[in-house]
């Protein structure tokens, strides 16, 4: 699949769930795409103006394509520090998910893809009371069609797929 292609097929399945931000700058730097979904939960509303309760919870989705070592590894090192600083913990706070996406078009490193791999990093605040963060990092190679995430990302694999492969599609011979 061509990059273009695969940005087209993201960008149309975050469309409807996600609000992708200009020109994919999030945070003072620039990604080739940036999403947000932000929602609020269990909210407990006593009148018509008043509400009493409230938690929010916010996903953060970066991608770029790059297969600079270096690069990947400064990015990696820093996604604690993006996370906590985007949590805004406080009472109301009850999860945020950074997503980092990078897409490699030609075959990627075994060392860079076991580093995105053994990536983890999560943080609770409070002791859940002002909520939690997690960082999930995923690896997409376009020319093998392979999908490579960290533990917390693996319930996301199938999104970010080049291709689906349905089984419902799939014929079996009963009497062949």
């Amino acid at each position: 699949m061509k990059r273009s292609e695969y940005t087209a097929l993201i960008a149309q399945r975050l469309g409807t769930y996600c609000d992708l931000l200009p020109e994919g700058m999030y945070d003072g730097k620039k990604y080739d795409m940036a999403a947000i979904f932000c929602r609020r939960e269990s909210q407990t509303v006593l009148f018509k103006e008043n509400i009493m309760d409230y938690l929010d919870s916010k996903e953060i989705l970066l991608l770029t394509y790059d297969d600079n070592k270096n690069h990947i590894e400064k990015e990696l090192n820093s996604l604690g520090s993006l996370a906590v600083k985007n949590a805004a913990a406080s009472r109301h706070h009850k999860s945020t998910i950074l997503t980092r996406v990078f897409i490699f078009t030609g075959n990627p490193q075994a060392e860079i893809i076991h580093k995105i791999v053994s990536f983890r990093f999560s943080r609770i605040f409070r002791f859940f009371f002002w909520g939690w963060t997690e960082v999930r990092t995923v690896a997409v190679d376009l020319q093998n069609g392979r999908i490579y995430t960290n533990r917390a990302a693996r319930t996301q694999r199938k999104f970010f797929a080049p291709e689906f492969s349905d089984c419902r599609t799939r014929k079996t011979l009963i009497n062949a």
